[in-house]
């Protein structure tokens, strides 16, 4: 059966990579480095990214351990009781008052 890819969200894609082994897991974070290294239409596409990035020196920069899952990436900070498009009015209503705009 030959795979289809399709759109998928985050949280589908975290779900599908979780149930890899940490080996399989491993193997996934390397071939993305690699494609990372080899992608050029991102550099033409994109001047401001004119250096290829090293998926590991960046997460050593930013303090990730080296055996971090994707799934221990996966921020889960919004308190569950909080309506996220209420928090997204009130801070567009918070940059209209700050700006002088009504």
């Amino acid at each position: 059966m030959a795979f289809k890819p399709e759109k998928l969200s985050l949280e589908q894609l975290l779900r599908l990579v979780d149930q890899l082994s940490p080996g399989k897991q491993e193997e996934l974070r390397i071939k993305l480095n690699d494609m990372a290294k080899n992608q050029t239409s991102l550099t033409s596409a994109h001047p401001f990214m004119d250096s290829h990035i090293n998926i590991d020196s960046l997460a050593a920069e930013q303090g990730v351990p080296k055996r971090t899952t994707v799934k221990g990436l996966k921020g889960d900070f919004w308190p569950p009781d909080e309506d996220l498009d209420e928090f997204v009015t009130t801070l567009r209503m918070w940059r209209q008052e700050s700006s002088g705009r009504k």
